[in-house]
């Protein structure tokens, strides 16, 4: 049963019976698909049987350390603290590599890893397909990590920028790397030469990219990325970031973050393959949203805070030609208003359209009362005359025929 949606249609979550649930678990223990270890009793008297796939251990980090468990066949390792126990923590886990030298997952985002630095003895683990990792303080991944030739998907909760070393791009593997905040790349001074760089070249997903430097080098790098989450580092009052090469990408969040100063030089420019964009405190000002409009195959976007600049925001005609869903958060454009108020040349594929904290805006584009395919207006904490708009909105909409216009609005 679906929990969440996607914005353009799938599901991102789902949830399932109670009854299939039980059956499921019923099936997986039958199985042996998963063995769950709980509390230092079942920890210090568990002997691995032949074949074990995969092993969850659930309980505090000192029953874990003292159990002393030793599974050296293990090819699946999940790690969570007992709910309530707050202070598994580990200074040291250079022991788990050495035990657990042929695993192929390793989860440990449930403990907190009071690390610095992930250990170099991280090399051993030479099997090793998905690494999950929670660290708050740790800041630098060792250039030894490069020797996990077989890596898809590394994963680190964090709370300082963290520091990926240049020997990263020889991963070849590498598919889903995700860096909670954010993650920065040095590179070597002669990566300045085209021909030297090293690519991934079957890289899928990266966030949070801190981007504000080597930014040709680092983007030629990852040509076939197709979800990318950037925090970029604005330059004074200038924005200069060609993302047109990444061809394969479809999913872009592009936050700012640096001066809050009126933009005076603009070179963006995003790939004509993008389907999804949503952008934070970059500043754009409003006669640069056609490099956003004439985006022939976008679908979703999504304006937060600051994410525009300027009190007008006038349509191009023919714009948007593939958009169904448009979200505006925080945002203080006044005025919007479309090229010519007569043409129906504009968000032709319109579905939903959701005002989020909008408190300026007191016009909209005449076009909104006219689109067909309009569905859904949502208005959440916005201001009576936000509110009092979209009610217009759904009155020109009945004048044309939409009786199935969905206006929500939730203070």
């Amino acid at each position: 049963m679906v929990s969440k949606s996607r914005s353009i249609g799938g599901v991102k979550t789902c949830y399932i019976h109670d009854l299939i649930f039980e059956f499921c678990k019923g099936e997986a223990k039958e199985k042996n698909f998963l063995q769950v270890l709980r509390g230092y009793d079942e920890l210090s008297t568990f002997n691995e049987p032949p074949n074990l796939p995969r092993l969850s251990i659930c309980s505090s980090g000192e029953d874990f350390r003292k159990s002393k468990l030793f599974c050296p066949h293990l090819a699946t390792l999940f790690v969570d603290g007992t709910p309530g126990y707050n202070e598994f923590q580990f200074h040291n886990i250079s022991f788990l590599f050495y035990i657990y030298k042929h695993l192929k997952v390793l989860k440990l985002e449930g403990i907190n890893l009071r690390l610095k630095e992930l250990p170099t003895e991280v090399e051993s683990l030479l099997c090793l397909r998905y690494l999950a990792l929670e660290a708050e303080r740790m800041k630098f991944i060792p250039p030894s990590i490069a020797k996990l030739s077989h890596l898809e998907t590394f994963c680190l909760d964090s709370t300082a920028v963290v520091s990926l070393p240049d020997s990263i791009w020889n991963m070849k593997k590498l598919m889903h790397v995700h860096v909670r905040p954010v993650f920065d790349i040095r590179l070597s001074s002669n990566d300045n030469v085209v021909e030297n760089l090293s690519t991934l070249p079957n890289l899928d997903t990266l966030s949070t990219l801190f981007l504000y430097r080597d930014i040709e080098n680092i983007l030629r790098r990852i040509l076939n990325v197709r979800r990318l989450k950037i925090l970029y580092v604005r330059q004074q009052n200038r924005v200069c970031c060609n993302m047109s090469r990444l061809v394969c990408l479809e999913s872009l969040i592009l936050d700012g973050h640096g001066s809050f100063d009126s933009l005076e030089y603009v070179e963006l420019s995003f790939p004509m393959n993008l389907k999804k964009l949503c952008l934070f405190n970059l500043g754009l000002p409003c006669r640069k949203m056609s490099l956003i409009e004439q985006l022939p195959n976008l679908e979703v976007l999504k304006l937060r805070q600051w994410s525009m600049e300027g009190q007008k925001w006038e349509l191009m005609e023919g714009g948007f030609p593939k958009l169904k869903v448009l979200t505006l958060e925080d945002v203080k454009v006044m005025e919007w208003a479309q090229t010519d108020p007569d043409s129906d040349d504009y968000f032709p594929c319109l579905q939903q359209l959701n005002l989020y904290g909008i408190s300026n805006l007191e016009m909209v584009p005449a076009c909104l009362g006219r689109i067909s395919t309009l569905e859904t207006i949502r208005v959440l904490r916005c201001v009576d005359g936000v509110k009092s708009l979209a009610r217009e909105i759904e009155e020109a909409q009945k004048n044309y025929g939409n009786e199935n216009l969905k206006i929500i609005i939730i203070d």
